[in-house]
């Protein structure tokens, strides 16, 4: 019976010991909660950039169908006005390989994230933080 009570002893905490808080106590809940919403928030980053990321080539996109009529004047891009004289004008073969490149460069971002978190999270803000400044060009221009 001895060798009980001092084994429970031992596992509740001394009321003099305000260096380690009991397990419930609310310094403790707190400290727990704001490392996990912290670490929530981190989590969500990646995925935020690479959403980004598709919804400006997907707005890009909407623009070129929008204003097809006048992309052999307003198209900037030289790769995209080749595209456009090959295919006459037409703006579909432009479209699908816009949508095939956008499928392709999300895919390599993901698999980079999934590979090594770190330089994924930076090759995708780099391209996060290029799409901006063509979000801004399309929105001013």
């Amino acid at each position: 019976m001895a060798v009980c009570e001092i084994a429970i002893e031992t596992e509740l905490p001394r009321a003099s010991d305000d260096s380690n808080p009991p397990r419930h106590s609310p310094d403790r809940i707190q400290a727990a909660s704001s490392d996990t919403s912290r670490a929530a928030r981190r989590r969500l980053i990646f995925p935020a950039l690479w959403l980004f990321i598709g919804l400006v080539s997907a707005f890009d996109t909407y623009l070129l169908v929008k204003f097809q009529d006048h992309l052999p004047n307003l198209e900037q891009n030289p790769m995209a006005s080749a595209l456009l004289s090959v295919s006459g004008g037409e703006p579909s073969l432009l479209v699908g390989i816009k949508f095939m490149t956008s499928v392709i460069v999300l895919g390599i971002l993901m698999a980079l994230h999934l590979q090594n978190r770190r330089v994924g999270l930076i090759v995708t803000s780099g391209l996060a933080g290029f799409q901006l400044g063509l979000l801004g060009y399309l929105i001013l221009a």
